[in-house]
């Protein structure tokens, strides 16, 4: 067996024996070959580009004459840095299965990668970085220059130097993008641009304050220069890994065509339309899996392998281990899971969520209040009309500080962030907030605290009733059910040779059981106490029974023939792992928790106690549900509800936060959070996450902005000098920026030393 084929068989893809490079003559492995390229209707497997110029010079060929229906590139990202490229495929029969026969492959040019686009762009951040750091150096060399001299030529050179600084910041902002949700440039820029044109205004005609002014220019640059610096040494982190979420779903993807498939960009995706996607590779969009099944790393940066299979979700990112899938994209582009709420300049949190919202909203709106308080207060007081700008522009600049709009902003970013590698993707930033404001959390008990895979525990005929006929008849009825109890039921029968006797007329009665005749022509009801009560069977004679068994957290499923009780089945189902951590996590967070159940109360109160979850909602119907939901919202409290579509639908959709659980990528439902597993500690740290994120934000701001404030008020009343104003700029930059680094240093540490919650 060659190397290539070798090699693909440890990595569980597709085989495939070495080429030889055309250009060089090198064995290739074609599965990672530098460059491919299709000649007259021939594979050739290259080195790199070099070899394909190469080639085309032996050959005589003419690179531009080479027309697209003669050459067509196909180059695939493999682990982030090499490339390879994948010349097997598989096809898909009608059938929908996926299989590894011959096919006949279209591959449709990728969309290329312009060098010339990457190096300006490179270089305007180079210049950018340029410019903020000449600019806070003319701004202190203005200041210094204080201390020389006061002679003519010297005030000149203050000045100059200090507008200079003031030009060479408003440069910046013109050259370099800013962040979305960062402030207008006109609000952090105005004020010293303003004490600019005084200060020249003063030394054309020879005020007294062109001195001040040049001072104030400088020190206004200074602080505004070093609150940017600071800003970016923030919130650089979250935006490096919000850049590599995009890079890393920015690959190829093989989409299903008629006779195989071709290779696409992932931006040319559409939902609807059907993908291949093999060992190795990395998902480009979010997609709901139509065929095969595989091993895969659920979400970029996750940590432990899941085996998926048709009808479940992935997202785009994902990476699959082993096996084959045929998948149907569901979201593309900015609507991709992990997009949604970091780089979609329209729905990202770090952006429109209130907090960061209401402080860009101070730094470009409030901040002209100050400012023109302090005017007011300057004019009445008969101060010059030069001092009064100064007065206003200072006043202005203690408000309109970058740091009190960015700081928090970035922190909302770092915690979206931090979530995403918990696999916790929110909609938008209206969803992040409602997260952030919940005060309670119901949890759907099976399938979340739950397993949802109950076991039987013990089966008690009454009478002379067997448990052969008791299971006989439960399976029966439980044919018409399709719920963890009735697969429970069929397992147990099945275990013990037991068949299902042949009900005739089955009812399913959601949330209660089933009714349905026997083969012998009697009424039989299987089912919970409601169900009993429902159909007037008398449960007195078991009664001490069943209290002993719901007491131990069991499920008690009664079956009734011909309206009287002949026994009972007793089901356990297990906590799933991280229950009890996720509801401690919640108690810690002061987030009340809920168990919601259909369950007997004594059922109910048992997982509960296990759990130390005080406030149980028992035997509540899925059909009752959503009001039981809405009546908790109706008392106060903001109401997350974890669940799993299509089970929890109903109360899911009246929570004021839903978080589905193993949802996120599906079509089903636009739930405000969806996970991309099924860890119920996820579910807590959505909630408790966002609340922690938000507290943060909202302290950064207040250290941030209390400087600028206090010294705003102190200059309308004449207590300080204007000079002041950008000293409480910069501290007001360094404490916002000393306590984002110190929480989240504190929240490495905590999670170095709790492990996962």
């Amino acid at each position: 067996m060659t190397g290539g084929v070798a090699e693909a068989e440890r990595r569980g893809g597709p085989q495939v024996a070495n080429a030889t490079c055309p250009g060089c003559g090198a064995q290739v492995d074609p599965l990672r070959a530098g460059h491919v390229a299709i000649f007259d209707d021939q594979f050739k497997y290259f080195c790199g580009w070099g070899c394909r110029e190469r080639y085309l010079a032996g050959q005589g060929v003419a690179q531009d004459a080479a027309a697209p229906h003669q050459e067509r590139l196909m180059t695939m990202r493999d682990a982030g840095t090499s490339t390879r490229a994948d010349p097997l495929g598989s096809t898909v029969d009608p059938g929908g299965r996926v299989s590894s026969a011959p096919w006949t492959e279209y591959v449709e040019p990728l969309e290329e990668v312009d060098a010339d686009a990457i190096v300006p762009a490179k270089s305007r951040s180079d210049t950018g970085t340029l410019l903020l750091l000449s600019a806070t150096v003319l701004g202190v060399l203005a200041v210094a220059l204080a201390l020389v001299g006061t002679s003519t030529w010297m005030l000149t050179a203050r000045l100059l130097v200090a507008v200079a600084g003031a030009g060479l910041l408003v440069a910046r902002s013109i050259v370099v993008p800013g962040d979305p949700s960062d402030p207008h440039p006109a609000a952090i820029h105005g004020p010293g641009l303003l004490a600019a044109a005084v200060a020249v205004w003063a030394r054309v005609t020879g005020n007294e304050v062109a001195d001040e002014a040049a001072v104030l220019t400088g020190l206004f640059v200074v602080s505004a220069g070093a609150a940017m610096q600071l800003v970016e040494q923030v919130r650089r982190p979250s935006q490096i890994a919000v850049a590599a979420y995009q890079e890393t779903l920015d690959v190829p993807a093989r989409r299903v065509v008629p006779g195989g498939y071709s290779i696409v960009a992932a931006s040319t995706l559409r939902p609807g339309e059907e993908l291949l996607i093999d060992a190795g590779e990395t998902v480009p969009a979010d997609v709901l899996i139509s065929a095969g099944d595989a091993t895969v790393l659920r979400w970029s940066g996750a940590r432990s392998a899941t085996h998926k299979q048709p009808g479940d979700a992935m997202v785009a990112g994902a990476r699959v281990i082993s096996g084959r899938l045929r998948a149907t994209v569901t979201w593309t582009g900015m609507d991709r899971a992990w997009l949604r709420s970091t780089a979609d300049p329209v729905r990202a949190a770090h952006i429109h969520s209130t907090i960061a919202r209401n402080a860009r909203w101070t730094v470009e709106r409030w901040a002209l209040a100050g400012g023109a308080l302090a005017g007011l207060a300057a004019f009445v007081n008969g101060l010059p009309t030069a001092r009064v700008v100064l007065a206003t522009a200072a006043a202005h600049a203690s408000i309109a500080s970058f740091a009190i709009a960015a700081v928090p902003a970035a922190l909302v970013l770092r915690g979206v962030v931090q979530l995403l590698d918990h696999g916790v993707c929110y909609r938008d930033a209206v969803a992040w907030d409602r997260a952030a404001h919940a005060t309670a959390m119901v949890f759907v008990a099976r399938g979340t605290l739950l397993l949802g895979e109950p076991q039987v525990a013990e089966i008690v005929g009454l009478g002379d009733c067997t448990i052969e006929k008791l299971l006989s008849l439960a399976a029966g009825a439980e044919t018409a059910a399709a719920d963890a109890i009735a697969l429970s039921v069929h397992r147990a029968a099945r275990d013990r040779g037991v068949e299902a006797d042949a009900v005739r007329s089955p009812t399913v009665v959601p949330g209660l059981g089933v009714t349905a005749v026997t083969s012998n022509g009697e009424a039989l009801c299987v089912g919970s106490r409601a169900l009993m009560l429902r159909e007037h069977v008398s449960m007195a004679r078991v009664e001490s029974k069943l209290a002993e068994l719901e007491a131990l957290g069991r499920t008690v499923l009664m079956v009734a023939v011909g309206g009287r009780l002949i026994g009972f089945v007793g089901l356990q189902d297990g906590l799933r792992t991280g229950a009890r951590a996720a509801v401690q996590h919640l108690l810690d967070a002061r987030v009340e928790a809920v168990l919601l159940s259909g369950d007997a109360r004594e059922t109910c109160e048992a997982i509960a106690r296990s759990l130390d979850i005080e406030h149980v909602r028992p035997e509540v119907l899925p059909a009752d549900r959503a009001g039981e939901i809405r009546r908790m919202a109706e008392s106060g409290a903001t109401v997350a509800v974890v669940g799993r579509p299509g089970a929890d639908d109903a109360a899911l959709a009246a929570a004021d936060v839903a978080l589905a659980m193993d949802a996120a990528g599906s079509t089903i439902g636009e739930w405000a959070v969806t996970l991309a597993g099924d860890d119920v500690r996820d579910a807590a740290r959505a909630v408790v996450g966002a609340r922690r994120t938000r507290r943060q934000a909202q302290t950064s701001f207040v250290i941030a902005v209390a400087p600028g404030i206090a010294a705003s008020l102190a200059i309308a009343f004449g207590l300080l000098p204007p000079a002041y104003s950008p000293l409480a700029v910069l501290l007001g930059a360094i404490g916002a920026s000393l306590y984002a680094r110190g929480t989240d240093e504190a929240g490495r540490a905590g999670q170095g030393s709790s492990g996962q919650i």
